[in-house]
């Protein structure tokens, strides 16, 4: 008698246990189902496939620690995603920075610098040129071992924006706009 409530505690423990090991490994399916299906990475859509197809938690557990070459391949496709979503956060800034640059205006407003204004405008295309050239290398990495880069299913491929393009009044939204003018010839 004595010994049951450390029974009945250790079976509710081992019932917790296997909740949470269930509910880790549903999330890790779910993130494989996902990362197949955004990089086009048939191992990852195949393994969660089987991993859903293990009736038993263990097993499954097992299979998905026998493959941790997907898994780093996970990880590296998240932090490819994450410059990918840095760089666009920054081309949003430097959007905006050149709708606020291009009301005359703004000479006239109170507290209007025009240092500032460079030293924001050198800033942002800093860091585009930065994220730009750390994206190119990533995105080469990754083609050379894993084939082409998949973002939502669709190939992708880093801008090309070379660092002479600018003038040090034209942003690189500018630069874009009138490349693409002048039909993808640099002018």
């Amino acid at each position: 008698q004595p010994l049951l409530p450390l029974v009945q505690s250790l079976r509710e423990r081992e019932e917790a246990i296997s909740a949470q090991a269930a509910a880790f490994l549903n999330r890790e399916i779910a993130s494989l189902e996902t990362f197949g299906a955004n990089a086009g990475h048939a191992e990852a859509t195949g393994l969660a496939v089987r991993l859903r197809a293990t009736a038993s938690v263990v097993a499954a557990l097992k299979a998905l620690a026998s493959v941790p070459h997907i898994l780093a391949q996970r990880q590296e496709y998240a932090r490819v995603l994450d410059l990918i979503a840095s760089r666009h956060g920054v081309h949003a800034a430097m959007t905006q920075f050149d709708q606020e640059t291009s009301d005359p205006a703004r000479f006239h407003r109170r507290g209007y610098s025009g240092v500032e204004e460079n030293r924001r405008r050198v800033d942002l295309q800093r860091q585009l040129r930065a994220i730009d050239a750390a994206l190119g290398g990533v995105v080469q990495a990754w083609r050379e071992v894993h084939g082409d880069l998949r973002v939502d299913g669709e190939v992708y491929s880093p801008p090309e924006v070379p660092d002479e393009a600018f003038s040090a009044t034209e942003t690189p939204t500018q630069w874009e706009a009138r490349r693409s003018l002048a039909g993808d010839a640099i002018v």
